[in-house]
């Protein structure tokens, strides 16, 4: 394989036509455009077929590591066939580029080129002399395990003659040692410097020095050069410049003119100032280390330079000139750790048997298959199972070969039986039985022994009479990202084949409801790749349902006590470090670097919230004090995870904080499940519905408060709900880290079960903001505070709506509620009068009067699911009523206008769902 990389500024590139039939289909049309970016032009060749996954693994990883050391947060892999004349069959460098892109998903942004295809490209490039080389890479050779080879200081005189050492490498050894500098040179592969050089020196703060040639214009329309030297892992910061110089313009030197400033290539400038026209600025925080880190003008020999001894002959002017952002915010990084395997004690439906059943069969089936596959855990999505299996790379098109053997396998007979400890090999069983201890039962299905997370798990593998494998996915052993990823294997099994038919009719039906499909058809929301993944827009239909959603909601409230506020989408950083938030979200959250000061996007409303109630001077009497706020937060989600409205960056709650006494907690939440019931029922989404009570988990490390504050809060949400008579059951370890909740479990009109809205119980933030008011005796007193969300994400929200509603939208919600389309010109001057009445009475309404057939026009009217068609011919013309069709297809004729109105206007203001 060989590649190319670029960091750019920018790439835009356009599939023109196809350069071989069999190129890849259903690719985006028109011109792509991906800002701040890794371009990686790629070529795959014949001796890569010899071992794909090999390949795959060595790009994966060379990927990361350029990425890494230029901080790279998108990639474009970009199939380059130019690069060699020596190709791979296509459909084994799609399969690469394929694999790729999911593996690289997983931590970065990544946009695929079209394969197959003839393209026209533009690209930006940032001139980082890193990212900026062509390398040939092989399954032989090691991703980075060359040891760094530290050289005497003599090794300059044999290298007098070496072709790679330059005159500007020479001098700097001459004027070290001269200087009795003390110094070491380090040998290693030009990619390899960031990732091998900093850990092995022990360089904690920076990776190596990073030099950059800037020209500053000052106000005398002189021109003055700077060698900006900054930790690697930071961005110069040019205002800084160009205030230090009160200039008027700062950039970037030319790479000419920082070739002949710095007397060497540029990707190879020294944090020397040899130059007497470069005024040397080193920022200091990069001179917090013992050692000094940096290239010594050759892309493979790195230099570490005692830091007394580079100050001592340099003599840098010292300033704070870099964005320490990026290094602030690697410190936050989440710790991960294992999650044990818990057993649950549920009684498993007959169903449940079976798909598990089916899990294990399947599993079974990939270690026969694959020998050194290695059998996971196994447990349930919704309707479906899974079993995630180790050591094994799997793909979409082996499922049918794996089904096939399964369906044999079943066909074999065979029973489930209790096993003996002896008879459990795998190392993975092996870990699930000591995490369960006592309550560990190993079964043997045929030779495969497993331990299973439930109480009688298993039935006869006989009793199934069809299976599919659905899907393929990845997760994380123990969930722990530290660790091995495994295949996430998803499949369903039957007791019928009618089962399967109903089940793959389901699966169609949901496909069809997807809010991805509808969202387009509709004109409801836009992913744009210029605004970011995971931060949908919503388009003018889209945004009637939100305002409708929000104005229902705020309908909810009012007359309950709830004030609305406001709060900015910003907050210091402090605020969070409060809260908790800080350690909580870690690497999640969002920064922002103002002109002095640093800020958060907020990842929750709460603590802005605090700061409200905080400000003012409260009294038993005032309580509850309850806040209302319709508000987006925001959260850097994996970019794999990001599904249109579903999973979002930026993420609009329906927030409210209630702040209160203990003993009025109980009528608290009984008003708010009141408020839940309401919202749901309306939305006919209240028919089967239950609520988790989510308590801690036994380990206590994830939460915040002490052990008195959790057992108060807990019984308090809990008496609620045996009070109001909720269909409660508890969840171990599901709590929010500052507090227990009532989670609120509805299903959509597709059987599928959403967790929406949430009443939290908060003793900590109250302690941590130092909340109070004043008791009956004149005294302090702490107040409790209830977070509680009615539809939790409103984009989620929305989500889940458009597919309970398959785009059918209830006529208050309907982006279009009333269409009018005329059969002649003739028509159009009634048909107008009649769309300035309903508009006037707030209907949303639209008028086709095109020339176009009257078939056609209810047509397109149907398939944008409007829920009113009135069609004006001559008939209603002269007399003046309207032909009124419902979206179920009845027409009633000679409708009165304002009749019509009356009965539109009844039935959005009850709120009316279709039947």
């Amino acid at each position: 394989m060989k590649i190319l990389t670029i960091h750019a500024d920018f790439i835009e590139f356009e599939a023109k036509k196809k350069a071989f039939a069999a190129a890849e289909e259903g690719i985006t049309e028109g011109k792509q455009r991906v800002n701040e970016c890794l371009v990686v032009f790629t070529a795959v060749e014949k001796r890569d077929e010899s071992n794909v996954s090999g390949i795959v693994q060595r790009y994966v990883q060379e990927i990361k590591n350029i990425a890494q050391q230029v901080n790279a947060k998108s990639i474009v892999l970009y199939p380059y066939a130019h690069l060699s004349s020596q190709l791979s069959n296509p459909k084994v460098a799609e399969q690469v580029l394929k694999e790729a892109e999911q593996q690289l998903k997983e931590r970065f942004a990544v946009t695929r080129a079209p394969f197959g295809w003839y393209k026209a490209f533009n690209i930006s490039c940032k001139g980082h002399p890193l990212s900026e080389l062509s390398r040939e890479l092989t399954v032989e050779e090691p991703i980075i395990s060359q040891e760094v080879k530290i050289l005497p200081k003599n090794v300059r005189v044999s290298e007098k003659n070496d072709p790679l050492a330059n005159s500007t490498y020479i001098k700097l050894l001459d004027f070290l040692d001269k200087n009795n500098a003390e110094y070491q040179l380090l040998d290693h592969p030009p990619e390899g410097r960031t990732e091998i050089v900093s850990p092995m020196r022990g360089n904690k703060l920076s990776q190596a020095a990073k030099c950059i040639i800037v020209m500053v214009k000052t106000k005398k329309d002189e021109k003055k050069y700077v060698l900006g030297v900054v930790p690697g892992d930071a961005k110069i910061n040019l205002n800084v410049l160009k205030n230090l110089f009160q200039g008027t313009y700062v950039s970037f030197a030319t790479l000419d003119i920082a070739e002949k400033l710095a007397g060497c290539v540029s990707g190879t400038i020294l944090p020397f100032s040899f130059n007497r026209e470069l005024e040397l600025i080193v920022d200091p925080r990069l001179l917090d280390n013992e050692e000094l880190y940096f290239n010594a003008a050759r892309l493979d020999r790195s230099m570490a330079l005692k830091t007394k001894d580079y100050i001592r002959l340099t003599k840098p002017r010292i300033e704070r000139i870099a964005d320490y952002l990026e290094i602030q915010t690697s410190s936050l990084k989440r710790e991960y750790k294992d999650e044990p395997f818990v057993f649950t004690a549920k009684k498993l439906t007959e169903n449940e048997k079976i798909n598990l059943t089916t899990a294990y069969l399947f599993a079974l089936t990939i270690k026969e298959l694959y020998p050194q596959a290695k059998v996971g855990s196994a447990n349930f999505y919704q309707d479906q199972a899974y079993v995630d299996m180790g050591n094994i790379k799997l793909k979409q098109e082996d499922l049918p070969k794996i089904e096939k053997k399964v369906l044999e396998l079943i066909g074999q007979g065979g029973t489930v039986t209790l096993a003996t400890p002896g008879s459990l090999k795998e190392n993975l069983q092996q870990v699930i039985a000591a995490d369960l201890g006592k309550e560990a039962k190993i079964y043997l299905l045929h030779n495969l022994a497993v331990v299973p997370l439930f109480p009688d798990p298993f039935v006869v593998p006989g009793k199934i009479k069809a299976v599919k494998a659905l899907n393929i996915a990845s997760a994380y052993w123990k969930n722990n990202q530290n660790n091995e990823q495994l295949v996430r294997f998803y499949c369903v099994g039957f007791s019928s084949e009618q089962g399967l038919v109903d089940f793959v009719q389901k699966q169609a039906e949901a496909e069809n409801r997807s809010h991805l499909k509808i969202g387009k058809e509709q004109g409801l929301f836009v992913v744009s790749p210029l605004v970011g993944a995971g931060m949908p827009l919503l388009a003018p239909n889209g945004m009637i349902i939100r305002n409708e959603l929000v104005k229902f909601l705020w309908d909810l409230h009012k007359e309950k006590g709830y004030k609305q506020v406001w709060t900015p989408h910003l907050a210091k950083e402090e605020l969070y470090k409060t809260s908790g938030h800080w350690d909580k979200f870690g690497d999640e959250l969002f920064h922002v670097q103002g002109k002095e000061e640093k800020f958060l996007m907020k990842p929750m409303n709460c603590p802005h919230h605090m700061q409200i109630y905080t400000h003012f001077a409260w009294s038993y009497r005032d309580l509850p004090v309850r806040f209302f706020e319709p508000a987006t937060v925001y959260r850097d989600e994996k970019s794999g995870q990001l599904l249109g409205l579903s999973r979002v960056r930026a993420i609009t709650q329906d927030d409210g904080h209630l702040f209160c006494r203990i003993s009025q907690i109980g009528e608290e939440v009984r008003t708010i499940v009141g408020v839940i019931l309401q919202f749901y029922k309306t939305l006919k989404m209240d028919t089967d519905y239950w609520v988790r009570l989510s308590v801690r988990g036994d380990d206590k490390s994830k939460y915040l408060g002490s052990d008195e504050v959790w057992n108060t809060a807990e019984a308090a949400l809990e008496k609620a709900a045996k009070d109001l008579k909720l269909p409660y059951k508890r969840g171990e370890g599901e709590a929010a880290f500052y507090g227990p909740k009532l989670d609120f479990m509805f299903k959509d009109a597709l059987g599928r079960e959403w967790q929406l809205a949430t009443i939290q119980c908060d003793f900590n933030l109250p302690e941590r903001f130092n909340l109070s008011y004043m008791n009956e005796e004149g005294k302090k007193e702490r107040p409790v505070v209830i977070h509680r969300a009615i539809s939790g994400s409103l984009e989620r929200f929305m989500s889940v709506l458009i597919e309970h509603f398959a785009g059918k939208f209830p006529l208050w919600l309907s982006p279009v509620q009333v269409k009018i389309v005329t059969v002649t010109d003739r028509n159009i001057s009634f048909a107008q009068e009649v769309y300035r009445k309903l508009q006037l009475e707030d209907i949303r309404v639209e008028l086709d009067d095109a020339a176009e057939t009257i078939g056609k026009k209810v047509r397109n009217a149907q398939l944008e699911k409007v829920n009113y068609i009135i069609t004006v011919g001559d008939k209603e013309a002269d007399s003046g009523t309207l032909a009124v069709r419902t979206r179920n297809g009845k027409v009633t004729f000679a409708v009165a206008v304002d009749t019509f109105i009356a009965e539109l206007k009844e039935k959005i203001h009850q709120k009316e769902v279709d039947a």
